[in-house]
Order: structure tokens, then C-alpha cells, then sequence
């Protein structure tokens, strides 16, 4: 029982064959692209996961080096000596008057800045406003920054003098905050 001519039968498996085709048309390109998306998000995953993980061993490393610091022997000579913070305060005025003094820098004004626990750190510290030359702030910001207990400068200000003040021995107005540290609680 042969139902349909041969054209009749070729016709419909090219009919079936083309409605396959635009089904395919229809349906593939968008699930390409959400393959080439979803393959994309798992790259940036991925990367973003290897960042991370990279954090997080520098962070695990980070620790180690602060508790083997916080260990160390030779950690107190760059701390200010255990004590109040008007000692640590009085302690720095006298270092940083003595430097200035070193400099030929003539002293306007000192103002303690507030203390503060930062990183289990007590940070005390204070602010000068003083005039020097190019070559005595030179050897200030040396002697800040190699100094032993270590001392931070947090901020810096330096403008030159008025006009009438060409020819004067100390042409800079300079301010400036420095800062030390001292064991803090839990440190």
C-alpha cells in the first residue's frame, strides 16, 4: 500500500529536511551565544578567583611578616618607648626641636595632633610650622626619615616667602606633621 507518488515523497522529506534546516537556523545562533557568554563569565571567574587567591596567600604571607616583625628584637628601636602619649609627645618635640635647631631652622610653632590606635599601633604625633632654606628642609626630611625611634611625615606644606623676603636667611615657610608609633593595645 504505496500511498503518494515519488514526487509527492521527495517533496515532503525536502519539506522535512527545510523545516529541520530553519529550526536549526532559529535555535542554534542562540544558544552559540549563550554558550560563548557563559564561556566568557567562567573566564572572568576564573581570573577573578586567581586574583583573589593571590590575595589571599599575600594576605596569609602579609600576617607572617607582621608577627615576625611584632616579634622582632629589633622592632623597638623604631618604636617610640612604651609609656604615655604625653612622653612619646615631649620625646618627639625634643627630637624634632634638636634636628631643627641642627638645620639652622628657626621654630614658629609645634601643636600636638591627636593620638590614635591604627594596625595594633598607637600613632602619636605633631605639628611644627617652622622657616629654613632649601638646603636645611633637605636635611630635615633626611633626618626624618632616618630617624631612629622611625618617624612618619604625614604632611608637608613648603612655600616660599613673600618677595621682600628675597635675601633673608630662611626663604621657606614650611608645616609639616610627623608622626611616630608606639606599642598599641593588643600589639
Amino acid at each position: 500500500m504505496i500511498r503518494g507518488s515519488v514526487l509527492s515523497r521527495v517533496a515532503a522529506v525536502a519539506l522535512a529536511f527545510i523545516l529541520v534546516m530553519v529550526a536549526l537556523m532559529v535555535v542554534v545562533p542562540p544558544l552559540r551565544t549563550a554558550y560563548d557568554r557563559a564561556g566568557n563569565r567562567l573566564e572572568q571567574q576564573l581570573q577573578q578567583l586567581a586574583r583573589i587567591e593571590g590575595l589571599a596567600a599575600r594576605e596569609a604571607s602579609l600576617a607572617r611578616s607582621i608577627t615576625s616583625l611584632r616579634g622582632a628584637s629589633n622592632n623597638a628601636e623604631l618604636l617610640l618607648p612604651a609609656g604615655s602619649d604625653g612622653a612619646a609627645v615631649a620625646l618627639l618635640q625634643d627630637r624634632l626641636q634638636a634636628l631643627l635647631a641642627l638645620n639652622n631652622a628657626e621654630l614658629a610653632s609645634v601643636e600636638a595632633l591627636p593620638a590614635s590606635d591604627r594596625a595594633g599601633y598607637r600613632r602619636v604625633g605633631l605639628r611644627l610650622q617652622f622657616t629654613t632654606d632649601v638646603t636645611g628642609l633637605r636635611a630635615i626630611l633626611h633626618g626624618l626619615e632616618t630617624a631612629r625611634p622611625m618617624l612618619v611625615t604625614e604632611s608637608l606644606s613648603v612655600r616660599s616667602r613673600s618677595a621682600r623676603a628675597v635675601g633673608v636667611a630662611n626663604p621657606l615657610d614650611v608645616r609639616l606633621d610627623a608622626v611616630g608609633l608606639k606599642a598599641g593595645p593588643g600589639a
